[in-house]
């Protein structure tokens, strides 16, 4: 077996640098993709595995759990996009938003619940605008269930909804 402390410059640009076994990075280490990503953390089989930080080249991030190359377990994640940014902290698998998380966009907008295959699934309260509320279920990132929809000074409505929308039995109050 064979083992060393160093830097490879693959084929393809990107660089690693750290604790090798076969030629692959395992333990502590730093890899620098050939789009100026950079992680920063444990490594299993050359790819991220335990705990790290990511850094893109947008200036986006993701610190947390790794498996295999993919977010998983719990991290924290702030993206740069066209609504100021935003962040998620919760639960990932397979790289994608699983389980219970909070999600903030920098204009107010948040949820707090479930998440499947990164969209809202299950129950969980979304937030936005002046005061609005949704507070029930989701499926596939719509409202889908019971649930209670605010809107500030102007009504309150409590039933259901299918895809999105009111649909079902439900009270109107104003």
């Amino acid at each position: 077996m064979r083992e060393y402390k160093g830097i490879i410059i693959y084929a393809d640009g990107s660089v690693a640098e750290g604790h090798f076994v076969q030629g692959k990075l395992k333990g502590k280490g730093r890899k620098i993709m050939k789009v100026l990503d950079v992680y920063e953390g444990e490594f299993a089989n050359n790819l991220p595995d335990g705990k790290g930080r990511m850094t893109y080249h947008d200036g986006s991030h993701y610190e947390g759990d790794w498996k295999e190359g993919d977010k998983f377990g719990i991290g924290i994640e702030e993206l740069v996009d066209e609504h100021g940014g935003q962040i998620y902290e919760g639960a990932f698998l397979d790289g994608k938003r699983h389980g219970r998380g909070k999600f903030t966009r920098k204009d107010g907008e948040m949820y707090e619940g479930d998440f499947v295959q990164d969209c809202p699934e299950g129950t969980g309260k979304l937030t936005w605008g002046k005061g609005w509320s949704y507070d029930g279920q989701w499926k596939a990132g719509l409202k889908h269930g019971k649930g209670t929809l605010m809107s500030p000074g102007e009504y309150t409505y409590v039933g259901e909804f299918e895809n999105g929308k009111k649909h079902g039995k439900g009270t109107l109050t104003r």
